[in-house]
C-alpha cells in the first residue's frame, strides 16, 4: 500500500509541474473568494430565505421576517453575479497566467481570452436581429470552457506574441502592435468555431439534451433500474469533476413520473416497501449519493479535519463546511481544487457509487424503505433519506454509516495530497534558496 501511495505522490508531483496545472492552480486561487462568497449567498437564499428551504421551513421565515421576498431576490441576484462571473474570470486569468508563464504580455492575453470566450457565446436575437451573449456564458457549468479558452489563448500568445520589458511611449505602441498576430489568430479560430456551431444549430443541441434525458429515463425504468442508477451516478460524478453537467444533474428528481407514482402510492398505503419505483435517482442518488454535493464532499471535509497537517487546507475546509453541509460543494471544487484534479477522481467517483450500491442492496433486502416524500431545499445530505421516508430511523443510521465509509475512502487521498503539497513547498524553498545563493556577476 505504501508503494502505491509513493507512486501516486510522485505522479502527482510530476503532473503539478506541467503548464496546464500550474495555470489551473493559479486561476483557482483567484476564483476561490468569489466561489466562497457566492456559495454562502446560495445557502442563504436556498436554505433560509426560501419558504420551502430547510431553514425557512423550520424557522417559518414568512411569519416573522419582513420583506423576505425582497431579500430572497436581492441575495439571489448577488449569488448570480458572484457565481455567474466565475467562468468569465477563468477565461481572463487562465489566458493571463499562461502568457505570464512564457514571459508574454499577460494583460493583453487576458483581455483577448475574455473577449474570445464572450464571442463563443454570441447568439442572434430573432426579434431584433442583434447579437447578444447567451446566459450560458454566466454559468458555473461553463467553467471548463472558460479555463480551456483561456489556456489556448495563452498558448497562442506563447507562439505568436512578443514580450517587451521596457515600456517607453514607443514600446507601448510596439507592444500593442506585436500582439496583433496572436489576437488575430484567436479571433479567426473563434470565428471558425462559431461557424461550426451555427451550422449545427440550436436544434442539434436540443436534440442531444433530449437524447441524453431519454436515455437516462430508459436506464432508470424496468427491472434493472438499480443498475441504471449506479451507471448514471458514475457518469454524473465523472462529468462533474471535469466541470460538465452530468445526466443526473440535467433532470429534476422531484419532477419525474417515477417520483409522483411513488408519492401517490405513499399517500394511499402505509407500507412503503412496495412502492412501484424503488430504485430511482431520488431514492438512491439524491438520498444517499450526494452528502455535501457532488462526490460526497462532506466526507472530504471531515477527512481533511482528521488527517491533513496543513493549516491552509484545514482553513479552507472550515470555510467550506457550512456551504457543503447544505449541499453546495463549490468552495471545495475550486478551493482544493477538486476540479480537474486526477488525484481525487477515484474517491470523488467511488464514494457516491458505493453509497448507491449499499442503499440499493438494503432497499432490496427490505432493511430500509425508499424515500418518497419531497424534502426542503438545502436539506443536509445525511438527513434527506430520513426526512424523505417521514422519519425512518434506520435510514438515518445508514446515512451516518455511509458518511463514515466515505470518510475512510477519502483518507488515503488526503494524505497523498498533503505529501504532494509538502514536496512542492520544499522544491519551492530549495529553488528560492538556490537563487539567493547564486554568485553575482558584473
Amino acid at each position: 500500500m505504501s508503494q502505491v501511495m509513493t507512486w501516486l505522490t510522485q505522479r502527482m508531483l510530476d503532473l503539478q509541474k506541467r503548464s496546464f496545472y500550474v495555470v489551473l492552480r493559479q486561476t483557482m486561487i483567484v476564483l476561490f473568494p468569489f466561489a466562497l462568497v457566492g456559495s454562502f449567498a446560495r445557502v442563504l437564499r436556498m436554505a433560509l430565505l426560501d419558504p420551502q428551504g430547510f431553514g425557512g421551513t423550520i424557522l417559518q421565515v414568512t411569519k416573522w421576517l419582513p420583506h423576505y421576498q425582497g431579500l430572497h431576490t436581492l441575495v439571489g441576484s448577488f449569488e448570480s453575479l458572484t457565481l455567474g462571473i466565475i467562468a468569465v474570470l477563468a477565461a481572463y486569468h487562465a489566458a493571463s497566467e499562461t502568457a505570464a508563464l512564457y514571459k508574454q504580455d499577460k494583460q493583453i492575453a487576458g483581455t483577448t481570452g475574455l473577449l474570445t470566450y464572450a464571442l463563443l457565446f454570441l447568439t442572434q436575437v430573432s426579434a431584433t436581429g442583434q447579437l447578444s451573449i447567451t446566459s450560458g456564458a454566466f454559468h458555473m457549468q461553463s467553467l471548463l470552457y472558460g479555463l480551456g479558452v483561456g489556456y489556448v489563448v495563452g498558448q497562442i500568445f506563447r507562439w505568436w506574441g512578443r514580450h517587451l520589458s521596457v515600456l517607453t511611449d514607443e514600446a507601448i505602441i510596439a507592444r500593442s502592435f506585436s500582439a496583433l498576430p496572436a489576437i488575430g489568430t484567436c479571433f479567426v479560430l473563434c470565428a471558425l468555431i462559431m461557424t461550426g456551431m451555427w451550422l449545427w444549430g440550436g436544434a442539434g443541441k436540443a436534440q442531444l439534451v433530449s437524447l441524453i434525458l431519454g436515455w437516462e429515463q430508459h436506464l432508470v425504468t424496468g427491472h434493472w433500474a438499480w443498475l441504471g442508477v449506479i451507471v448514471l451516478t458514475l457518469l454524473t460524478s465523472l462529468c462533474q469533476i471535469i466541470g460538465l453537467t452530468g445526466p443526473l444533474t440535467m433532470s429534476n428528481a422531484l419532477s419525474g413520473s417515477a417520483f409522483y407514482e411513488n408519492l401517490a402510492y405513499a399517500l394511499h398505503h402505509s407500507n412503503l416497501q412496495h412502492v412501484p419505483n424503488r430504485f430511482t435517482d431520488y431514492t438512491l442518488y439524491q438520498s444517499f449519493g450526494r452528502f455535501g454535493g457532488p462526490g460526497a464532499t462532506l466526507a472530504l471535509i471531515i477527512a481533511i479535519v482528521l488527517v491533513s497537517r496543513h493549516r491552509s487546507t484545514n482553513m479552507l475546509a472550515a470555510w467550506a463546511t457550512i456551504p457543503t453541509l447544505f449541499e453546495v460543494g463549490l468552495p471545495l471544487m475550486i478551493g482544493i481544487p477538486l476540479f480537474l484534479n486526477p488525484l481525487y477522481v477515484i474517491p470523488f467517483v467511488v464514494a457516491p457509487v458505493v453509497n448507491v450500491v449499499v442503499a440499493a442492496l438494503l432497499i432490496q433486502m427490505g432493511a430500509i424503505i425508499p424515500a418518497v416524500y419531497p424534502v426542503p431545499l438545502g436539506t443536509p445530505g445525511p438527513l434527506i433519506a430520513y426526512l424523505g421516508t417521514n422519519g425512518h430511523w434506520l435510514c438515518l443510521m445508514v446515512g451516518v454509516l455511509l458518511l463514515v465509509l466515505d470518510v475512510l475512502i477519502y483518507f488515503p487521498f488526503v494524505r497523498i495530497a498533503d505529501d504532494v503539497q509538502e514536496q512542492l513547498l520544499i522544491a519551492k524553498v530549495t529553488a528560492e534558496g538556490g537563487r539567493r545563493d547564486a554568485p553575482k556577476t558584473n
